[in-house]
């Protein structure tokens, strides 16, 4: 358990057999046999939080591969950093909610929060700040959850320009209850290091850099812990980020929590065994915390309005608002007549399925070219550009 933040030492152990080489005893076994569901049931308190640099979501295919490797690793909330989608947007495929803001443009910076399973109808609120910052409001229990998914500008930004960055997440911080359960998270571009602190622990990577000093300056100001330096693990679960060539290895990706929250955080480290044609690792931690169930909400259906293209429908649709019209200036009874007149001349889009981008053949394809990934970059290459043509 996390005692605290200083004198914190914990261990991956990972699932390995009893220390003392022996099996389970007979009577073990027979109470598992009475209770046969009894470990097939994962604890429903726990979460799984993590977060990614993506590089870009604009490659065809990228959403699903995103997708499948968040069912893998059992995920349930996933930070995106440099989707490079422009606006604001907040739509659902299939299991999955994917809220985004981004800037006018595409091609540049962009950040996402996609949620899995039952915790995309938990949202609240969602705040769209600029396409480096967005957070989302989420019911849960005790207290409700704020997720804050940033990306930080690179070591070729100014001081000025990464201070903005950090005012501006102060400002959202404003927003939040006292009580709150905030978790801030994504790609730094700072370097905390292996060297302990009020607000880090003693298993970071390497050594710290000024970006990494202003990062836990804001941890200590605003009482957050940098929760995957706390973990002893080896050092491929500790770094996030490997330099073009892969000449060096380093961890610039942090998932911060409240200091008062910390007990809820059963592991955090880096998973470089999941791919999705990045050069950043998932990040992800696995938390307790309680669902909160909401009452189902009813799916509401758009009215076709693409029909008004057609001149003929257009004039029935205009006439039977005239006609409405006629006898009333009260606003309540006008808007009424008219829904009334769009349900009868346009009427409601029928709610389909999409039909599914990915596969079999395609996952195959990305299954192996992960398999080449640190094999043979030739190929590697070869099988990426199979699946994006």
């Amino acid at each position: 358990m996390m005692n605290t933040p200083d004198n914190l030492n914990l261990t991956d152990h990972g699932t390995r057999k009893p220390r003392s080489g022996r099996f389970r005893s007979k009577a073990t076994q027979v109470v598992s046999m009475r209770n046969p569901c009894e470990n097939q049931n994962p604890n429903n308190d726990n979460i799984k939080i993590g977060t990614w640099n993506a590089r870009t979501m604009l490659k065809a295919g990228k959403l699903e591969e995103v997708k499948d490797q968040m069912k893998k690793a059992n995920l349930n909330i996933l930070g995106i950093c440099e989707t490079r989608w422009a606006g604001n947007g907040d739509f659902k495929s299939d299991e999955f909610r994917v809220i985004h803001s981004g800037g006018e443009r595409r091609g540049r910076n962009g950040v996402a929060v996609i949620l899995r399973g039952k915790w995309k109808d938990n949202v609240l609120n969602t705040y769209h700040l600029n396409d480096r910052i967005l957070m989302i409001k989420l019911e849960a229990k005790p207290t409700n959850i704020y997720i804050i998914q940033v990306y930080l500008p690179t070591s070729r930004s100014t001081d000025e320009e990464v201070d903005e960055i950090y005012e501006q997440i102060e400002e959202l911080l404003q927003l939040t209850e006292n009580n709150s359960n905030i978790f801030i998270l994504g790609d730094f571009n700072a370097s905390v290091g292996a060297e302990q602190s009020q607000c880090s622990g003693k298993f970071g990577l390497g050594n710290r850099n000024e970006r990494g000093t202003r990062m836990l300056e804001f941890c200590e100001q605003h009482e957050f812990i940098v929760s995957n330096t706390y973990f002893e693990v080896p050092l491929r679960r500790r770094y996030t980020w490997k330099a073009p060539g892969d000449r060096q290895r380093y961890q610039i990706d942090y998932i911060l929590i409240k200091r008062k929250f910390k007990n809820q955080i059963k592991s955090c480290y880096a998973y470089p065994g999941y791919d999705i044609d990045s050069d950043h690792n998932l990040l992800m931690a696995t938390c307790k915390i309680k669902f909160k169930r909401r009452p189902n909400q009813p799916k509401h259906k758009k009215w076709s309005l693409e029909k008004l293209k057609d001149k003929t429908i257009a004039k029935q649709f205009k006439d039977e608002l005239e006609e409405s019209h006629q006898d009333t200036n009260d606003w309540e009874d006008i808007k009424q007549n008219i829904i009334k007149a769009t349900d009868k001349i346009i009427g409601k889009d029928k709610l389909v399925a999409r039909k599914p981008w990915m596969t079999q053949e395609i996952l195959n394809l990305i299954l192996e070219r992960n398999k080449l990934r640190n094999k043979d970059q030739e190929k590697y290459k070869q099988k990426k550009n199979e699946i994006t043509t």
